[in-house]
């Protein structure tokens, strides 16, 4: 049987354009990824509700969301922002905590208990648009690639070289190791405590690389 549970305080009259997000590209869910591909559901579960009151970060799509919900915040009730996830009610009262801390007005959500939640998009009015087949895999590296593909592009628009954009994401790997100011601190240590390797410092050269290597 399909399990499908919904969150909703929204009563108005439905909006023109309803945009469904999910919760892995709203916000940064790697870490609890990580624990439920090294661990299991159980594992995964505790580390959610555990972490209830811990706010995620931002996902790649959260500048949209933030965009989108602008447009409903300019007294236009035609834009509206829902929620997909695959998560249960109980572990996504985190992702909902989150959702308050960063002040999105999203008030409609489905979790689907793991299983996809594509199919119910349309009872929320929302459709594919120009989209007919199978929905997406989800791959947590996706996320971290796309970000780092814009910030290659912010780089390259603000004119940086290489060298300067190695510069802002460590000045060590510039000056060397013994060089005194650190410019990411807190990313570099949790992602060499997670993935062994300053991550995002790799990917955005790399990025910038493939992108602009013929430039």
């Amino acid at each position: 049987m399909n399990r499908l549970e919904t969150v909703s305080t929204n009563t108005h009259r439905a909006p023109r354009l309803v945009v469904a997000i999910s919760s892995h590209a709203l916000f940064d869910l790697d870490q609890a990824n990580q624990v439920f591909e090294e661990e299991g559901e159980e594992a995964y579960s505790r580390h959610q509700i555990d972490n209830e009151g811990e706010p995620l970060s931002h996902g790649v799509a959260f500048p949209l969301a933030k965009k989108l919900l602008a447009l409903k915040g300019k007294g236009t009730d035609r834009v509206e922002v829902i929620l997909i996830s695959r998560n249960s009610a109980d572990t996504g009262l985190r992702i909902f905590n989150s959702i308050r801390h960063h002040n999105l007005d999203i008030t409609r959500a489905a979790f689907t208990r793991g299983e996809s939640p594509y199919r119910y998009i349309s009872a929320f009015g929302t459709r594919d648009l120009g989209y007919d087949g199978a929905p997406f895999a989800w791959s947590p590296e996706r996320p971290a690639l796309l970000r780092a593909e814009l910030d290659a592009y912010y780089a390259r628009l603000y004119g940086l070289t290489r060298d300067e954009l190695r510069y802002i994401l460590d000045p060590a790997d510039i000056y060397g190791d013994d060089y005194p100011s650190e410019t990411f601190r807190v990313l570099e240590s949790n992602e060499t405590r997670l993935f062994g390797e300053y991550r995002t410092r790799r990917l955005v050269l790399e990025a910038s690389d493939r992108l602009f290597e013929k430039h």
